[in-house]
């Protein structure tokens, strides 16, 4: 009680000091964010006190203490002070000496506790099925600036998720992982920069994994008809919730389908069409939220209306393939195969154009191409088209000669290609490129049977353009690519004398071909191989020859000569070069055989003039004009005349003489030609096609039969009578140059006898043997509604079916478009017949019922 007493006296007296010599230290002096476990120190009172007393109150007069303690010997004291963000005042008193009572006091100070930390509110303690996006929300704090929030899937925040600063009392933060616990927890700071301890540690669960899309893929183009959807969940659900629209914002669902499977097919046919989907999973605790949303774009429709269609034959080899136009389609992709596989390696055409129609050139004959198309272009692909199929025609005849560009004479010999066997041709000459132009047409000639043909034109110095095609009794090929030629009056070759020629006399003959069309000539000699200036030279020449004279001897000379016409002058001939000697003797004149003459016989005499002063003469014979190739060569004739044995038959020779004595000699002659005959052709003719006593062929067909050699032409005769009478014949022709002849007209029902033989001018084989054929009947009824035929390409067969058992009974034959005969069977009892085609070649044949006495020919292609 005394003690009690004595202290109350103490802090009586002690309030009135007005000085303080007690330093206080901690907490400091207004310090606002002091833990309610408070460390009082102070510094040792100066020369020392026996004891020290510390009063704590939240009066600034210190009044109604909440701590008063006295007889403390120490300079600190921990108290644990009992409200969080209450303002606290304290003073300290040092006892100097009891007796008398001495005592010093401290200054007054005052600090505030931090405020208590926010309490969790949201999302409540350890609930489940949260989204990823979490809204945190906690209560408030007085005088909060900011908030700070922890995230971890620790319950001792070892690691931390998330560690985000706001400055109100929610937030929304997005967590990484489904299906997971995490652990949160909230601090505030206030806006003198008090930050709390953190607030009791909270739990909270996110929500399942929402499925896996994994089909169709992401931003999928060209899907249609019945497009299968697929997800995946870590855990199966109870049931999955799909949703497709057309709309990404799902406002409106076009299907919104509930199933147990994590698989659906559904069956969409628009076209074009961007759709979007999403699934969730539906489990007993949670549902998930929604996978994210992919997307499709159905594909474009399949063009229609596709030109050429299905199973077109004869198409030109230019085709133009067409189609309509796809909605909403920029470009289209074209294939093209030679099958209806459509292999990539082996495509014709593979190719996208930003146009409905393609022009391409198939090369090869009687080819069938597949082709489809469809849209495609960097948005979307669309369906394929139905497959349509054609067959190429022939390809146009190619051109051999003359080349492109080339000139010629008037004459020209047009000489192609021809790739087809028994075709004819159309050869169009025209003196401009459009062959429409009838005008300008100069030759328009059909049903050509050879691959050469010799014309004339009409003008020199003109462009000519000329084309053909080809054409059977079934096709008819495109025209072939134009090509030109121009007509000039060609250039001389010049005869004699020879290039290099020496010891040539002071007079000399020259001579020189004469080209097509010339009616004059120019002759040009010099001493300058550059013709700067003219020794000699002559003008409007009426022949291919001129007798020059009084040249110097053993002197370098240089020739050349032109030819003129109303229409043209051609180029100069090439500059040929002699030397003259020292008056040599004058040169033979050749007399016999005379120049270019044809079908000489092998054994010859041949005859020139005398020269005076000659005493020998010497004959060469040459297989070229050069003489390079020298067969014989006879010296120490002393005659004109000399006969010449074993010549070889069809062939090319050359000749020239020279006079010579014993002193001097003769240039040699001008060069003349001549051939032998040839040999009797060597038989016998044998008869090909159609074989002998066939029956049922075409009344167009062709006749065929083997080369013979040495033959020039074959005489054709066709009759109606075995003895070949002159008025049973319906063919007599020995003009032809080809081993086939193609007949049309013929009479129907009619038996023909035909025989061949060969010549030329030496003689003739004898004929041939005599064979017959006979043309199918007149009367052919329509097939079409009575038997069925189907083509088998796998099998490689034809099949005949006949509803009404119209085969019975019938003989089926089956022929060739020369009237071969490929297959024959009598049907019996059966309603359908097979025959077979696998060793047979492509091409058109007819097949031939014979039902009765009624005859069906039905037209098929292999």
């Amino acid at each position: 009680m005394r003690r009690t007493i004595f202290l109350l006296l103490f802090f009586l007296i002690a309030t009135q000091f007005t000085f303080a010599t007690v330093t206080l230290v901690s907490p400091p002096n207004n310090f606002r964010c002091q833990d309610v476990s408070v460390e009082f120190v102070w510094d040792p009172y100066p020369g020392g006190a026996r004891s020290y007393a510390l009063r704590v109150s939240t009066y600034p007069d210190l009044s109604n203490p909440i701590l008063d303690t006295s007889m403390l010997t120490t300079t600190s004291v921990t108290v644990n002070l009992p409200g969080a963000n209450v303002q606290y005042y304290w003073r300290v008193l040092a006892v100097v000496n009891p007796n008398p009572l001495e005592l010093d006091s401290s200054d007054i100070w005052t600090f505030t506790t931090m405020p208590f930390p926010p309490s969790t509110i949201e999302p409540s303690s350890n609930s489940s099925c949260n989204p990823l996006n979490v809204h945190f929300r906690w209560s408030p704090v007085n005088n909060a600036q900011s908030y700070r929030v922890q995230i971890s899937t620790n319950e001792f925040f070892l690691t931390l998720v998330k560690d985000t600063v706001v400055s109100s009392t929610q937030a929304n933060i997005k967590v990484p992982n489904w299906d997971t616990k995490y652990f949160w927890r909230v601090s505030a700071t206030t806006n003198y920069g008090c930050t709390t301890y953190y607030s009791i540690v909270d739990s909270f669960k996110t929500n399942r994994t929402p499925p896996t899309l994994l089909q169709p893929s992401d931003s999928l183009t060209s899907v249609w008809g019945n497009i299968a959807f697929a997800w995946n969940v870590p855990v199966n659900a109870n049931s999955y919730n799909l949703q497709i629209t057309t709309d990404p914002t799902f406002n409106l669902i076009v299907y919104d389908e509930i199933v147990s499977n994590k698989n659906l097919t559904k069956t969409i046919t628009d076209y074009n069409t961007r759709y979007f989907w999403r699934v969730k999973a539906v489990y007993p605790d949670c549902e998930t939220e929604f996978s994210p949303v992919r997307t499709f774009l159905t594909a474009y429709s399949k063009p229609e209306n596709l030109y050429p269609p299905l199973d077109t034959f004869c198409v030109s080899n230019n085709v133009t393939l067409k189609w309509d136009a796809v909605y909403g389609a920029t470009t289209y992709r074209l294939q093209v195969a030679e099958s209806d596989s459509f292999d990539l390696r082996k495509l014709v055409i593979d190719t996208l154009i930003n146009a409905r129609q393609f022009t391409y050139y198939f090369e090869k004959s009687l080819q069938y191409y597949s082709w489809r198309v469809r849209a495609e272009d960097n948005q979307n692909t669309g369906l394929w088209s139905e497959v349509m199929r054609f067959q190429t025609t022939y390809a146009p005849p190619k051109h051999i000669s003359p080349a492109n560009g080339e000139e010629t004479s008037i004459t020209v010999k047009f000489v192609w290609k021809r790739d087809i066997d028994f075709s004819t041709f159309e050869l169009q000459v025209s003196d401009t490129n459009n062959f429409n132009l009838l005008l300008h047409r100069v030759y328009d000639l059909k049903g050509l049977t050879t691959d050469t043909l010799t014309l004339k034109l009409p003008r020199f110095r003109t462009k000519y353009w000329w084309r053909l095609r080809a054409s059977d009794a079934y096709c008819i090929s495109d025209w072939s690519q134009p090509q030109y030629f121009v007509t000039r009056l060609q250039k001389p070759n010049l005869v004699f004398p020879a290039n290099n020629a020496t010891k040539m006399p002071l007079k000399i003959t020259f001579e020189w071909d004469k080209p097509e069309g010339w009616q004059k000539f120019e002759i040009h000699i010099s001493k300058d191989a550059r013709f700067n200036s003219i020794y000699k030279g002559r003008v409007g020449l009426n022949t291919n020859g001129v007798i020059i004279e009084d040249f110097e001897p053993n002197t370098t000379y240089y020739w050349r000569v032109r030819a003129i016409n109303s229409e043209d002058t051609s180029n100069w001939s090439n500059v040929f070069q002699f030397t003259t000697g020292p008056n040599p003797l004058e040169i033979p004149t050749l007399i016999y055989p005379e120049n270019n003459t044809d079908n000489q016989p092998t054994t010859l005499t041949f005859v020139w003039s005398a020269v005076p002063r000659a005493k020998f003469y010497q004959l060469q014979l040459a297989s070229d004009l050069q003489f390079s190739q020298i067969i014989y060569d006879f010296l120490n004739i002393s005659d004109t005349v000399y006969q010449v044995q074993d010549l070889k038959p069809m062939s090319e020779y050359f000749w020239r003489v020279l006079a010579y004595n014993d002193s001097t000699t003769s240039n040699w002659s001008p060069i003349w030609r001549f051939r032998t005959q040839p040999p009797v052709p060597q038989g016998p003719v044998y008869l090909s096609i159609p074989p002998n006593e066939s029956n049922g062929v075409g009344v167009a067909l062709s006749l065929i039969w083997n080369p013979v050699q040495y033959a020039e032409f074959y005489h054709l005769q066709v009759a109606t009578d075995e003895n070949f009478l002159q008025s049973s014949l319906v063919v007599d022709d020995s003009t032809l140059l080809l081993p086939n002849k193609y007949l049309t007209g013929l009479e129907y029902e009619t038996k023909y006898f035909w025989h061949v033989r060969a010549h030329n001018p030496a003689g003739s084989t004898p004929w041939s043997e005599t064979w017959w054929f006979r043309t199918m009947v007149s009367k052919v009824e329509d097939a079409s509604s009575k038997f069925f035929v189907l083509y088998n390409m796998q099998d490689k067969l034809f099949v005949i079916s006949s509803p009404n058992q119209e085969l019975t009974g019938s003989l089926v034959q089956m022929f060739d478009l020369f009237g071969r005969k490929v297959f024959s069977e009598f049907v019996k009892g059966e309603k359908n017949i097979s025959i077979p085609c696998a060793d047979l070649s492509s091409g058109i044949y007819f097949l031939q019922i014979n039902v009765q006495s009624k005859v069906y020919v039905i037209k098929v292609l292999i």
